[in-house]
This record gives structure tokens, C-alpha cells and sequence, in this order.
């Protein structure tokens, strides 16, 4: 009867046992699906994604270009716009590939406070400012993208570049009033647009949305080096023309700007 009862006793556990080995073996395996799959799905998005933005923020003059103590008319810039179209195509999902940058700069002229320094140079006359003018700046860039893997729509990224920089310079003009005898005259500073090559060294921080909108908060610092000939044209009874040497002109900016765009690979 012992042997009936230990029979049966034996039966229904290896029978139990055997039931939960399906049940935890599907488990299991249902957790593994579930964990390749989403793998699959994530490691593609881990991949540096290639993008274009447009991004629009304040470009702020360094060093000599925003001086305002020269003796000549370089410098005395002033805070500006500063609107720039990114690309970033990494190689074969690396984390290096090429960086592309078309961008324009618009950084007004101080021409009140070169007024008051020409005026301290000339005590027999006082300026008055007439015009506002600007220095423009068009530019074309490529260079290297270093980029960091994707993690939850997060990337960031960092570029050296290149190229073309065609610069438009401010062209002033002030009233001159004669201290003595209270005659005006005009005075009139025009100077030659260049083109001249230009380097660039910036970053980015991405957020990529699911659809592939993305958003992004970049900084970057450009410099160019020109030189320019200007000439200083007097409209008065007498009419004068100087013109000075070519100035050699130092252009820095440090932009921050925030942008719009697009990722591939989402």
C-alpha cells in the first residue's frame, strides 16, 4: 500500500516539476524574444546619425573686433544676428565623418564711438552719426564631424572646419560740424568687400524625436583674417579723398545659437 501511495506520490511531483519547466522555459524565452528584439531595435539608433538643422542665435564679437579703441575703423563691432544651415554625415557609422556649415553674420558698427574718437583727433570739428552700418558675413564651410553614439534620442557632437568667408565691411558716414565757424561737411568711410578663408571650431548637443525632429543648442567660434582698403572721402568746399593702406582686418565671433532639424536613423 506504501509502495501504491509513494508511486503515486512520485508521479505528481515529477509531473509538477515537469509543468513548471514548460512554464518557466516560456518565460524565459519570451523575456529573451523581448530583450533581442528591442536590442535590434535599439542598437540601430545607437548609431551616429547624419542630420540638417537651421539654427538662428546672437553672434558676439572677441577680441580686436569688438574693440572700440582703435585708431583706425577695425574693430568696434557689436553683438549681432547669426543664422547658420548644419550637416553632419558620419562614415559608415563611425563616429567621424564630414561637417558642413553655410552660414551668414550680421554685426553692427559702432559708428557713434568711432565718431567720438575721430572727434578727440580733430578738436576743431564735433561728429554726429548718420548712418548705422554693419559688417555682413557670408560664409561656406566643411571640415571634420566627431560625433558620440545615440543614447535615448541624446547625442552630441563636435566639428572642425574650413572655407570661404566673403565679408562685407561697414561704409559710415558722419556730419561734421566746425567748432569755429559752424560749417558742416560730410563724412564718408567706404571700404572694399573681400573674401578671405576662414576656420571654425564648434559643438553641438541633439535631442532626436522618434519621428526624427530634432532639436539642438550649438556654440561655435569663428575667425577670419582679411585685409582691406578703404578710403575716406571729405565732402566739403575743398573735397578730399584719402586713401589709407590696406588694413588688416581680425574677425572673431563666438555664436549661440539654437536650431531645428532633422535625424536619419530614428
Amino acid at each position: 500500500m506504501y509502495e501504491i501511495i509513494y508511486e503515486e506520490t512520485m508521479q505528481q511531483l515529477l509531473s509538477y516539476l515537469y509543468t513548471m519547466k514548460i512554464k518557466y522555459t516560456l518565460i524565459l524565452s519570451t523575456a529573451l524574444s523581448l530583450s533581442v528584439s528591442t536590442f535590434a531595435q535599439y542598437s540601430g539608433a545607437d548609431f551616429p546619425q547624419a542630420y540638417g538643422s537651421f539654427n538662428a542665435g546672437y553672434a558676439m564679437p572677441i577680441g580686436s573686433f569688438g574693440a572700440s579703441t582703435s585708431a583706425d575703423w577695425t574693430g568696434y563691432a557689436k553683438g549681432g544676428a547669426s543664422y547658420t544651415i548644419q550637416v553632419g554625415i558620419p562614415v559608415a557609422h563611425s563616429n567621424f565623418g564630414v561637417a558642413i556649415m553655410a552660414g551668414y553674420n550680421n554685426n553692427k558698427f559702432d559708428a557713434a564711438a568711432y565718431g567720438t574718437n575721430l572727434a578727440k583727433a580733430d578738436t576743431g570739428n564735433s561728429y554726429s552719426t548718420v548712418t548705422v552700418a554693419a559688417y555682413t558675413q557670408y560664409y561656406l564651410m566643411t571640415g571634420l564631424l566627431v560625433t558620440s553614439n545615440t543614447i535615448s534620442g541624446f547625442s552630441v557632437d563636435g566639428h572642425l572646419e574650413i572655407g570661404v568667408d566673403y565679408i562685407n565691411y561697414p561704409n559710415p558716414y558722419w556730419t561734421t560740424t566746425s567748432i569755429r565757424s559752424r560749417a558742416q561737411a560730410q563724412l564718408f568711410l567706404t571700404t572694399s568687400p573681400t573674401t578671405t578663408l576662414a576656420i571654425a571650431i564648434g559643438g553641438a548637443a541633439h535631442y532626436a524625436f522618434d519621428n526624427g525632429f530634432t532639436v539642438l543648442a550649438n556654440i561655435n567660434f569663428m575667425h577670419t583674417g582679411a585685409s582691406a582698403n578703404t578710403t575716406l572721402i571729405t565732402d566739403n568746399k575743398a573735397g578730399q579723398t584719402i586713401t589709407y593702406p590696406t588694413n588688416s582686418v581680425s574677425m572673431s565671433c563666438l555664436s549661440i545659437s539654437l536650431g531645428l532639424g532633422y535625424s536619419l536613423g530614428n
